[in-house]
């Protein structure tokens, strides 16, 4: 999900799945086609007018070429020629849309041989082919070429046959815009990826006041469990992990092997230009499928996993702090490792977490680890461990007030006391008692709440 923040108003996108006709999705189909040989053609010109700048160093040429609209501004003639006349079949819109993405990719590389742009280094652009993917349709103003009304979604396909009447494509959207409530809809993009229709809808929304704290939740991020939180009245709660995960993660790390056994039967072939391209056996393709398939599957559920948590969160506290954790990779297994580099959900946590304060006039925090699992939560104790405490060691004595610790609650605790200079409503903190601990768990449906002991295995 994009989000922006400017002033006081949040810019976020909505992706809801939308419904077509059989004969409406073919329609949809062809216009992405012809976006997609739009964006190759003035690859294939912007190539040749690289070229020529590069000998000539002509003003004109250059303007064409780098400068935000000149590309774009090739459209209009083009759709005048006999043998482009299907280029009115497409809104004006997204046509013009395919050319700048284009140039924002042009001008990407520029910045990045220049030094200007932070980051991975971009090269120069490829052509694309459409059996890798959709190519979306922007349409970048509401009301122009595009309105949406409580379900139904109507998109203008451009002039008809011989040019005369325009097309309009009705679809119906999985949830209502009217849910949302206070939003301005600014753009709508339709994307695809292997059975589904996608409307990602770019709203604007006026950020509520924040409220009045009083309810604070310290968390300790791990990658054992999402994380142990515990608040300024006592309670402790553990954040289970999804069940789905493992299993999932399973299932890929099968079709992926099978995948890897079939690259021997890759062939290798060599283009009129020169360059070595390598051609997949159809069942490489076929487990390939799978794979992307599930990875989207994996997406979407820790998606809804990690909003409903911060959903329930901010249901019952007014601020969230957060330890600033990061998995690097440094498990003292390899399974332990894999897990922290690939499959954590702590960084995406964070996000969602902020963007859910931000949405429902609530605040969020993070806070500094360092020395907080070794470190007495004890406020009348300072001992401190003088090495970093193995991992695999949950439970802990301090061996000065002798008080029993639980390891990441431990953790939670000497969080809330970090924060505490900056929330004036917490007064005095005295956490040596915890009143009661419980499981927050994902069973598919929404969070189940479990009391009892916080796991310590």
């Amino acid at each position: 999900m994009r989000k922006s923040i400017l002033e006081n108003i949040l810019e976020y996108t909505l992706k809801i799945p939308i419904q077509f006709s059989k004969d409406d999705e073919q329609v949809l189909i062809g216009q992405s086609k012809i976006l997609n040989w739009s964006y190759n053609y003035l690859l294939s010109h912007a190539n040749d007018l690289r070229s020529e700048y590069l000998k000539s160093q002509d003003e004109d040429t250059g303007r064409t070429l780098y400068t935000k609209y000149g590309l774009r501004n090739l459209l209009p003639t083009l759709k005048r020629e006999e043998n482009k006349i299907f280029l009115k079949s497409v809104h004006s819109v997204p046509l013009k849309n395919a050319a700048l993405r284009l140039t924002s990719v042009i001008q990407d590389y520029q910045k990045s041989r220049k030094g200007k742009r932070k980051g991975l280094k971009v090269g120069w652009p490829k052509y694309r082919s459409f059996k890798r993917g959709f190519f979306s349709l922007l349409y970048d103003e509401y009301g122009n070429g595009f309105r949406i009304e409580g379900r139904e979604c109507r998109i203008s396909c451009g002039m008809g046959e011989k040019g005369k009447n325009k097309v309009y494509l009705t679809g119906t959207l999985e949830k209502s815009i009217k849910n949302f409530s206070n939003i301005e809809i600014r753009n709508l993009r339709i994307t695809k990826d292997e059975t589904t229709f996608y409307a990602c809808i770019c709203v604007r929304k006026i950020l509520p006041e924040v409220k009045e704290v009083k309810n604070v939740l310290s968390i300790d991020p791990n990658h054992k469990n999402l994380g142990v939180g515990v608040s300024n009245i006592g309670d402790s709660i553990e954040i289970m992990n999804p069940y789905f995960l493992r299993t999932i993660e399973k299932r890929i790390d099968c079709l992926k092997s099978k995948r890897d056994k079939c690259k021997k039967k890759h062939k290798e072939v060599t283009l009129q230009d020169g360059r070595l391209i390598k051609i997949h056996s159809r069942r490489w393709n076929k487990f390939d499928r799978e794979v992307k398939k599930l990875n989207r599957l994996r997406r979407e559920q820790t998606k809804c996993y990690l909003y409903a948590i911060a959903n329930k969160l901010y249901k019952e506290y007014d601020h969230i702090a957060v330890g600033d954790y990061t998995p690097r990779g440094g498990g003292i297994n390899r399974g332990m490792r894999r897990s922290m580099n690939n499959h954590s959900l702590i960084g995406r946590f964070k996000e969602i977490l902020h963007w859910v304060a931000l949405r429902s006039g609530k605040e969020f925090s993070i806070w500094k680890e360092y020395n907080s699992t070794k470190t007495c939560s004890n406020p009348e104790c300072e001992f401190i461990h003088e090495s970093s405490i193995n991992p695999n060691i949950r439970t802990w004595t301090c061996p000065e007030c002798l008080k029993h610790h639980l390891r990441d609650e431990n953790a939670a605790i000497n969080g809330l006391y970090k924060i505490k200079e900056k929330l004036p409503c917490l007064g005095h903190l005295n956490l040596n008692n915890i009143k009661s601990r419980c499981v927050w768990r994902f069973n598919g449906l929404g969070i189940e709440k479990i009391s009892g002991i916080v796991n310590v295995a």
